[in-house]
């Protein structure tokens, strides 16, 4: 018994220790999106609707109830986002271990479990912040798992009805749960009772029925499908050809997990007898015929390659994502590698050896993590570096753009989008940021130039229809050419069109209507903005100059605090307070 809390103590500390550096790690990338600019996680008392409709194109609404409960305690403060992060993945990692305590013996469950903890490419999970919320759904698949072990081992009922309980949950978390049946048909195949026949599977069958009805309720009551409307190889038959490569660089990058980045550039296949293609086939095949061989004498073997493949198919395209491959994605599939190195390690002939092949795997891959973890300090340094492995990518130079300008510098930022743009020159994004920096340096031809060219690209872009507006708008404040304002008007109205949820272009045009002399209407329309985002402080501060202007005293004062108190580091809000004070 003290060796199982010794190895449990272990698991815990290698699942912490390598993580401690991304504590004064900022928001990044999706976590702008999913937690600084998310309103609907700011209530509590919006956790009803999350399980009625989708968020972004997901239905995870269990997911979102975790970010607002995060949110309820820690505000914008990074330091709880990345606790989440780290609890998550220590449980995850001791569930891993507990796991495989039922299929290995000694060393092997608490070495591969280690090996899991500290694998690099967990990085992109843990150390962002958005991945780590992921890690509720994989959580719950491996207690699903664990429970289901449990139930087999002693056939207490309860466990079993525990385990479906779990089950549901992960559905209602994360995708990567619906491989969770084929995982119990691949441990009764390895490891069940053959006594038993097809009646092993009936548990299995049991979580089919369920998996096949919440499948049913995406697609007739959410309206989900798949996660993409396109197969990003631009077909089924070249993205399910090019999933061949991806698996094994993914075999790969689970062993050898250097470089890692955020965007991985993998050319699209075109012919099944493509060189990398014919290879990659026959050595996946050639795995899988090993791993058949070896199934009487060596069934871990034989589980933990099942595990592998298994964990990576909500990844396999087969229905479209947005992307061909991710780090990110081998977080479960990582579990299955682990325990089949621990189990190769400790197959060597000497003990010693093992151990030292078992330590230094461990420790280089706790200081690679450690590394990686730099690289989520902030946007710019995650972008500079993703565009260090990704050099022809124009999404990661638009994004390495969007984080200078971001941060003011300017001529970087006008630098990286040139660049994005000369990659890719229909990049709607990079044409739109683009725009921004002109706008910011003052050059309003230039940016209004650049917002057309997005909306080209792109009809329905509402910020960018929004943006030329104010590129009008500032073009009339220098010239005073009253045409101008009126087309600001107009191609606001064409933003709200576009996204009728998008307060900001409400706020925008209420200003307009302002300068106009059409009080009332700006009014409502700083209203309308308010409704959508009640934390829009500089619609707050906007009524509260047309209330002044108004002679509304009391109007003016009540919005000119409500945006003191939304921004109080806001000198202008409190000066402009302090006059009706």
């Amino acid at each position: 018994m003290r060796a199982f809390h010794l190895s449990v103590l272990l698991v815990v500390l290698f699942s912490v220790v390598p993580y401690l550096n991304i504590f004064g790690n900022d928001f990044t990338y999706d976590d702008h999106v999913f937690v600084e600019e998310n309103l609907a996680i700011r209530s509590l008392g919006d956790v009803p609707s999350f399980f009625s409709g989708t968020v972004y194109g997901l239905y995870r609404p269990l997911r979102t109830v975790l970010y607002s409960l995060t949110y309820a305690v820690w505000a914008d403060n990074v330091f709880g986002y990345h606790l989440n992060s780290i609890f998550w993945h220590v449980l995850s990692s001791v569930l891993v271990f507990l796991i495989f305590r039922r299929v290995a013996h000694g060393f092997v469950p608490v070495v591969a479990a280690l090996v899991f903890a500290v694998n690099p490419v967990h990085s992109e999970r843990v150390a962002f912040i958005t991945g780590g919320f992921d890690l509720l759904g994989i959580f719950l698949v491996l207690l699903a798992f664990y429970l289901y072990m449990s139930y087999i081992s002693s056939r207490r009922r309860r466990f079993l009805v525990f385990s479906l309980v779990s089950f549901v949950a992960a559905l209602f978390s994360s995708e990567e749960a619906f491989v969770f049946p084929l995982l119990v048909v691949l441990y009764e195949l390895v490891f069940g009772d053959k006594k038993l026949g097809v009646r092993r599977f009936v548990p299995a069958g049991f979580f089919s029925a369920l998996l096949a009805v919440f499948v049913a309720f995406r697609l007739f009551v959410v309206h989900l499908g798949a996660r993409a409307s396109v197969y990003p190889g631009g077909s089924l038959f070249a993205t399910l050809l090019t999933m061949l490569k991806v698996f094994v660089y993914y075999v790969w990058l689970v062993f050898v997990p250097y470089p890692l980045t955020l965007y991985r550039d993998v050319s699209v296949a075109g012919s099944f007898f493509e060189p990398f293609v014919v290879a990659s086939f026959l050595l996946l095949l050639s795995v899988g015929f090993a791993a058949f061989l070896l199934r009487r004498h060596h069934p871990v073997v034989l589980f933990s390659i099942g595990w592998f493949f298994v964990a990576l198919l909500p990844f396999s395209n087969v229905l479209p994502l947005q992307i061909l491959m991710a780090d990110r994605y081998l977080y479960l599939a990582s579990a299955g590698a682990a325990l089949l190195f621990a189990y190769a390690v400790f197959r060597l002939p000497r003990r010693s050896v093992a151990f030292a092949v078992a330590f230094i795997v461990i420790v280089s891959f706790a200081l690679l993590t450690f590394d990686r973890n730099r690289d989520w300090a902030d946007d710019i340094v995650l972008w500079e570096q993703t565009a260090k492995t990704s050099s022809h990518n124009s999404v990661v130079f638009a994004n390495l753009g969007f984080a200078y300008e971001q941060r003011g510098r300017l001529a970087e930022a006008e630098s990286a989008l040139l660049r994005s743009i000369s990659l890719n020159p229909l990049n709607d994004k990079a044409h739109y940021n683009l725009g921004i920096v002109y706008m910011r340096q003052g050059a309003y031809d230039s940016a209004e130039g650049q917002f057309m060219l997005a909306i080209n690209a792109s009809p329905d872009y509402a910020q960018a229809y929004d943006s030329l507006g104010l590129a009008y708008y500032y073009s009339y404040l220098e010239s005073k050419n009253a045409s101008l304002l009126t087309a600001a008007g107009e191609v606001m109205g064409k933003a709200i069109s576009a996204s009728p949820s998008y307060y900001k272009a409400y706020s925008d045009l209420g200003i307009v209507k302002g300068q106009l002399g059409s009080f009332d209407e700006a009014i409502a329309l700083f209203r309308k903005s308010l409704a959508l985002n009640p934390w829009n402080h500089e619609a707050y501060y906007n009524l509260g100059i047309i209330y002044g202007f108004l002679n509304s005293t009391e109007l003016a004062k009540a919005s000119f605090l409500k945006a003191v108190a939304l921004q109080p580091s806001s000198k202008l809000y409190r000066q402009r307070a302090a006059q009706y004070s």
